[in-house]
C-alpha cells in the first residue's frame, strides 16, 4: 500500500492586507429601540482591493504530479499551549461560540470575555449571521431542547455594543439571516417543532434600528403526490433564508419552491422544485453562496440522499447543473466564488481503474453554461479525500488532505502550474471519514496566519498557526474544545 500525506494547499493569487489592531471590547446590553451609547470604538482597518484578473479561457493548464514521495517521517511541528494571559501578534480579536456561550479572545492581551452565557432556563447561543464585512453579527439564542422560544442579538464590531433585537416565547425559530447593511433582519418562526409533521411558518421582518416587525408571508409545507391510486402528502418545513445581495430582499424555501421578497416587494417564486408523479421532488434550496456581482445565487438540489448544486441567474431566471458536485454518501465538494466570478472547487475524488483523481479547479460562466478555466491534479493519496478548502484575504486559497496513518503536512501552491511546497506539520486525525470533512480552516484577515481546527473523538482541538511556520499554537486551555463557531472580527 503507498504511504498516506496529508496536506494543506494554498493557491496564490495576491499580495497581503494589512490591519490594526482592535482595543479591548466595550460590551453594552440594550433592549430594542433603545439608545445605544457608544464605547470608544477600536481603531479600524480599510483593506486594500483584492485583484484577481480574469482572462479568456482558451485551455485547461494542468499540472500532472510526480510519483506519490517516501513517506514523511519528521515530528510534528512544535506545539506550544495557550492559557489566559499568553498574547499573540495576531491583528484581529476572535468571536466564537463555545459550549453554547458566545465569547470574544483578544490576542494581543490574551484575554477570553464570555459575551452572552447560557441562563438559567438553559438558554443557548447557536448561531449566528454576519454582514458581508463582519461589521454587524446577528446572533441566535435558543433552548439546548425542542422547546418554543428564542432570542435575537445584534452585535457591532466597531463599537463591540451588543443589543437584544427581538425575542418570543411561544413559537420556533427556523431560520434567520441579516442584511447586508445591517439595517433589517428576516426570520422565519413556527407554531410547532420541525419534528411535527402539521403547523404553519412565518416570514416577517424586522428593522433592526427601530425593532418594528412586519408579516411578509405564510409558507405552505405539504402537498399531495402521487396519483389517483396511490398518493401521500409530502410535508417540507419553510426554510433556508438568506439575505439577497440588493440589501432589500431574501431568499427562502417552501414546498412550492425558492422565493424572493422583501418589504417592497411581494414573494415571487424564482425556482419551482421538480415534482413527479411516483418518485420523491427535486427539492432546491437557496444558499448564503452568491457571485461577487450579486447575480448569480449557488442552489443546493436535494432528491435522494446527498445533494448537488445549481447555478441560478438571477437576471434571467435560467439555472446551470454545476457538474461533478453530489454531495452526500461520503462524498463532499466545496465550491466558492472568487472575487472574479470564478468558482473555485474542489470536488469528490473520482476513481477509475483502482486510481483516484483528486482535483481543484476554477470555473467560469460563458453564456448559459459553466466552463473549465483551470484544473490542478493533486496527488494520489490512496482515497482521502480533499477537506475544508477556503479563500484567504489576500485572494489565495486553502484545503486540506489529512489522514489517521502519515504525519500531517501543510504545502503552499503558488499557482495551478506548480507542485505544492511543504510548510509546516500537521498533528493526525483521530479518525477517517467521520472527521476528515469536519476539519476547518478560519483564516486572519490579513492572511497571516489560520485557525485550523482537527476533530477528536468528541471535541475539537484548535490550533493556531502563524505564516512563519515556526509554531503550532494549541488553544485548546485558553478557548475551550466544544467550539462550534469562529469570526475573525474587522
Amino acid at each position: 500500500m503507498k504511504p498516506f500525506l496529508s496536506i494543506v494547499t494554498l493557491l496564490s493569487v495576491s499580495g497581503l492586507l494589512a490591519c490594526r489592531p482592535a482595543g479591548p471590547p466595550d460590551i453594552t446590553r440594550m433592549a430594542a429601540g433603545e439608545t445605544a451609547v457608544a464605547a470608544t470604538p477600536p481603531p479600524t482597518w480599510t483593506p486594500s482591493p483584492t485583484i484577481i484578473s480574469t482572462t479568456t479561457v482558451t485551455a485547461v493548464p494542468t499540472w500532472t504530479p510526480d510519483p506519490a514521495p517516501t513517506a514523511v517521517t519528521n515530528p510534528t511541528t512544535p506545539t506550544q499551549q495557550q492559557t489566559t494571559g499568553q498574547a499573540l501578534p495576531i491583528n484581529n480579536d476572535l468571536l466564537f461560540i463555545n459550549d453554547g456561550e458566545l465569547q470574544i479572545w483578544q490576542p494581543q492581551t490574551g484575554q477570553v470575555t464570555t459575551l452572552l452565557a447560557q441562563t438559567e432556563s438553559n438558554m443557548i447561543v447557536n448561531g449566528w449571521r454576519t454582514t458581508p464585512d463582519g461589521q454587524s453579527v446577528l446572533i441566535a439564542q435558543t433552548p439546548d431542547n425542542d422547546q418554543p422560544g428564542f432570542t435575537l442579538f445584534l452585535f457591532q464590531a466597531t463599537t463591540r455594543l451588543l443589543q437584544e433585537l427581538w425575542s418570543e416565547s411561544d413559537t420556533y425559530l427556523f431560520a434567520y439571516a441579516l442584511a447586508v447593511d445591517g439595517r433589517s433582519v428576516a426570520l422565519i418562526t413556527g407554531t410547532t417543532s420541525s419534528q411535527t409533521g402539521e403547523g404553519v411558518e412565518t416570514v416577517q421582518l424586522i428593522n433592526s434600528e427601530s425593532g418594528q416587525a412586519s408579516k411578509l408571508t405564510d409558507c405552505p409545507n405539504s402537498r399531495q403526490l402521487g396519483n389517483e391510486t396511490n398518493s401521500f402528502t409530502y410535508t417540507l418545513r419553510c426554510q433556508s433564508l438568506v439575505a439577497a445581495p440588493d440589501g432589500r430582499t431574501w431568499l427562502w424555501r417552501d414546498i412550492e419552491g425558492v422565493w424572493q421578497g422583501g418589504r417592497e416587494q411581494a414573494p415571487r417564486l424564482l425556482v419551482a422544485h421538480d415534482f413527479f408523479e411516483e418518485d420523491l421532488p427535486r427539492i432546491y434550496s437557496p444558499t448564503t453562496d452568491w457571485s461577487p456581482d450579486g447575480r448569480y445565487q449557488l442552489l443546493s438540489a436535494q432528491r435522494f440522499e446527498g445533494s448537488n448544486r445549481w447555478v441560478l441567474d438571477m437576471t434571467t431566471g435560467q439555472t446551470i447543473a454545476v457538474p461533478n458536485s453530489v454531495t452526500g454518501l461520503d462524498k463532499v465538494a466545496y465550491w466558492q466564488w472568487t472575487p472574479d466570478n470564478h468558482l473555485f472547487t474542489v470536488r469528490p475524488p473520482i476513481y477509475i481503474n483502482g486510481e483516484t483523481d483528486n482535483v481543484a479547479e476554477l470555473w467560469q460562466i460563458a453564456g448559459n453554461e459553466l466552463v473549465a478555466a483551470a484544473s490542478l491534479a493533486l496527488p494520489d493519496l490512496e482515497g482521502v479525500p480533499p477537506a475544508a478548502p477556503s479563500q484567504l484575504g489576500d485572494g489565495r486559497f486553502a484545503f486540506i488532505l489529512n489522514h489517521t496513518a502519515a504525519i500531517g503536512s501543510l504545502y503552499l501552491i503558488t499557482s495551478f502550474e506548480q507542485p505544492p511546497q511543504p510548510l509546516v506539520n500537521l498533528p493526525l486525525l483521530s479518525g477517517f471519514w467521520d472527521s476528515t470533512h469536519r476539519q476547518s480552516l478560519t483564516w486572519t484577515p490579513d492572511a497571516r496566519g489560520v485557525l485550523y481546527s482537527l476533530p477528536t473523538a468528541d471535541t475539537r482541538q484548535l490550533f493556531y498557526i502563524p505564516d512563519d511556520n515556526s509554531t503550532l499554537y494549541d488553544l485548546t486551555p485558553l478557548l475551550g474544545s466544544n467550539i462550534t463557531s469562529l469570526l475573525w472580527l474587522p
